[in-house]
């Protein structure tokens, strides 16, 4: 072989050894691993509410009263009402308080001025009668009561309740009533069901243990 074809053949060579190492070069930076991701969205918590209507108070105030008034019956004398809707989210329980105040024309008597408060349920509630209020005989001039159940069953969105209340001054009422006055206040309030006791054996129109709180 002559000298110059000694030199193309190792100008060959050399040219093969360089192309290999520039391989090994390429392979060893393109190494990768495969791989996935997926993310869970948006996790959004809202809290809940309870709302009643606005007006969810009434005070019952009747003036001139002669015995033998009574609502509904004598003219003029109208009774009295408090509608609510309940317009919260979350279920709610719904209780009543009552409170009289005044000079002793209501005096816890059969001869003084008398009081029926129901509702308008299918199966009307009694939450007062003549001079007995949620379930129990009412002493004094200035009785009340709070937390009256009005149902075992949680109120949802949109349920209204009408509270009515009837009155009347016996007949037998004396002359030391003249002058004296007495006014009726009730305001409804509810509070979360969820979490917060049961009403399971209570009953309607009085105060309801099982209810862990109210406020």
């Amino acid at each position: 072989m002559s000298i110059l074809g000694k030199k193309r053949l190792l100008i060959g060579a050399g040219g093969i050894a360089t192309v290999a190492a520039a391989g090994t070069l390429i392979a060893g930076t393109t190494l990768g691993l495969f791989t996935a991701s997926q993310s869970s969205g948006s996790n959004s918590f809202t809290a809940g509410t309870v709302t009643l209507t606005q007006g969810a108070s009434a005070t019952c105030a009747v003036t001139k009263m002669v015995p033998g008034d009574q609502s509904g019956v004598t003219a003029g004398d109208n009774a009295c009402t408090l509608v609510v809707t309940y317009t919260g989210n979350a279920p709610a329980w719904m209780a009543l308080d009552v409170s009289i105040l005044g000079t002793g024309l209501y005096d816890s008597s059969p001869t003084g001025l008398q009081f029926t408060i129901t509702d308008s349920q299918g199966a009307p509630v009694t939450y007062m009668s003549g001079t007995s209020l949620g379930g129990s005989p009412t002493s004094g001039n200035t009785p009340s009561a709070s937390n009256l159940l009005v149902k075992t069953a949680s109120f949802s969105n949109g349920q209204s309740v009408t509270f009515t209340v009837n009155y009347s001054l016996p007949s037998g009422a004396t002359n030391g009533y003249q002058g004296l006055t007495s006014t009726l206040s009730m305001t409804a309030h509810a509070v979360q069901s969820g979490n917060n006791g049961s009403t399971s054996g209570c009953t309607p129109g009085q105060v309801c243990a099982g209810v862990t709180s109210w406020s």
